[in-house]
């Protein structure tokens, strides 16, 4: 399912403010759109937003909160048993180690990446891209570890990808990457032929401030091999144009760092001993926002965790009946379409069942409603024990409960209607005077049916209902399941 509706335009102003730094308006924008996609029940969408999140505080400085996006997200893709999805997290780890120079651990999650994305299905238009991302972060990684074998396979793959699909978007890295691989293995000419079409790019103003840092940085270093000192100057020059277009102090803190380079390779001291001091205090100015952002980042997790449990809270008690604690006839509405497209595109069964407590009025006459009450809770405990998690279990209305089962066989519906009966039995609360029975007991109606999208709910209770009153009107303590064929 696709990011859509408003959590995509919350997702896109994300994006956005990404793009142009603005870390903090970019989480609020991402945790929005996460928000929504939880609620409509969206896993891609929402794991999309995760990731986004986690890169946004990691650009924010905020690493800890970062990895527990990647982190969460992994556990999600996991317990949903989602294929595709775990690359986005394996990707941003890897990424994180890449940037901490510790190569050998990014290729151990940039090959994770890679599983999943094979296993997601092969390449097309769609996934074309994170393909392409993946192999390039393979080959700069396995360059860095000079295993240059690897990293031409890679950057090969990812050549290939981007030709195919005319994706584009990584070009630069990957022409920096192919020369050099090129200059590494020592053809300094081939790689040379590159530098003025590296060098128009890098000048085009194409790219995100964060993509102009990376890319310059590689560039630099290959003109630093390649001791194209002139060359060095001019990206340098162009360089300082975007640090004062920026005027941010991250920017000229990388500006500093690549000067110092270029004067200590030229021989000019006085002009390092400046950069050197320059550096130093753009730095600190770094290092004081950093610490700002952090503590600004996790003020807003922290709010953002409580209006969501707030939220949950609110939700919870929207659609829990209150006495029993199972959900209410509100949550059926919102839960049964949700069922019943989930059995229809699986073409899985549905099993349906209707119960209602024996002789209830009369218990509550004999003992009272809050003893009534108290039985109520019992046999919904003993719904809650004996059912497993896959079961949704509604307490429709004074005595009556209904139960939904996806996906179970039609034999499954006989051991779980007797084993409901023998479960209540066992409780031997007292059923009162002038009832055939000495303890409480159940009737049950059992539908199991193969939906289509659009199904009816009240339709489905009818049916559910109208088994029930037969085993009413034949004797209570007992249950009925009948089953409709396939439909398709």
């Amino acid at each position: 399912m696709e990011i859509s509706g408003n959590a995509k335009e919350f997702f896109d102003q994300g994006s956005d403010f990404l793009k142009k730094g603005k870390f903090q308006n970019a989480i609020i924008a991402f945790q929005r759109a996460k928000d929504i996609c939880e609620e409509q029940g969206n896993v891609p969408g929402f794991s999309r937003c995760l990731n986004a999140l986690g890169v946004s505080y990691a650009e924010s400085g905020n690493e800890v909160i970062a990895v527990e996006c990647y982190m969460q997200g992994l556990s999600l893709a996991k317990r949903n048993k989602a294929v595709g999805l775990s690359h986005l997290f394996y990707n941003n780890l890897g990424s994180r180690y890449q940037e901490l120079k510790d190569f050998h651990t990014s290729i151990k999650y940039f090959l994770k990446a890679e599983v999943d994305l094979v296993a997601g299905g092969p390449v097309n238009e769609t996934n074309a891209l994170w393909y392409i991302g993946c192999y390039l972060n393979l080959a700069i990684s396995y360059w860095h570890v000079k295993d240059y074998t690897n990293a031409e396979l890679y950057l090969f793959k990812a050549e290939s990808i981007a030709e195919e699909y005319n994706a584009h978007m990584h070009d630069f890295a990957m022409r920096i990457m192919s020369a050099n691989i090129n200059a590494s293995i020592g053809n300094f000419e081939k790689a040379r032929k590159k530098i003025d079409e590296l060098m128009v790019y890098l000048t085009s103003g194409e790219e995100t401030i964060q993509e102009y840092i990376q890319d310059a940085e590689e560039l630099l270093y290959l003109l630093k091999k390649l001791k194209e000192y002139d060359s060095m100057k001019f990206v340098l020059e162009n360089f300082e144009e975007i640090a004062k277009e920026y005027d941010m102090p991250f920017v000229h803190l990388e500006l500093q760092k690549h000067k110092m380079d270029y004067y200590e390779c030229i021989g000019d001291s006085e002009n390092y001993k400046k950069a050197c001091v320059d550096h130093a205090n753009y730095y600190l100015q770094v290092r004081k926002i950093n610490a700002e952002e952090s503590v600004m980042a996790l003020d807003m997790k922290l709010t953002m965790e409580k209006t969501e449990a707030e939220a949950m809270e609110a939700k919870r008690i929207a659609e829990e009946d209150q006495l029993t604690g199972l959900r209410n006839r509100s949550c059926l509405a919102k839960d049964w379409q949700k069922i019943v497209s989930m059995c229809a595109n699986d073409r899985a069964p549905l099993l349906v069942g209707m119960i209602d407590v024996d002789y209830f009025k009369n218990y509550n006459d004999t003992y009272g409603h809050l003893t009534g009450d108290e039985a109520l809770k019992k046999l919904s405990d003993v719904f809650k024990l004996y059912l497993s998690d896959l079961c949704k279990i509604y307490r429709y209305g004074g005595d009556e409960f209904l139960i939904v089962i996806a996906n179970s066989p039609y034999e499954e519906g006989f051991k779980i209607a007797d084993g409901i009966s023998k479960k209540i039995a066992a409780l031997k609360l007292l059923a009162g005077d002038n009832v055939p029975y000495p303890y409480l007991t159940v009737s049950q109606g059992w539908y199991h049916y193969y939906p289509s999208i659009g199904d009816e709910l009240q339709k489905t209770i009818e049916e559910a209902d109208n088994l029930l009153y037969e085993i009413k009107n034949n004797g209570k303590n007992s249950f009925v399941i009948t089953k409709r064929e396939r439909g398709y």
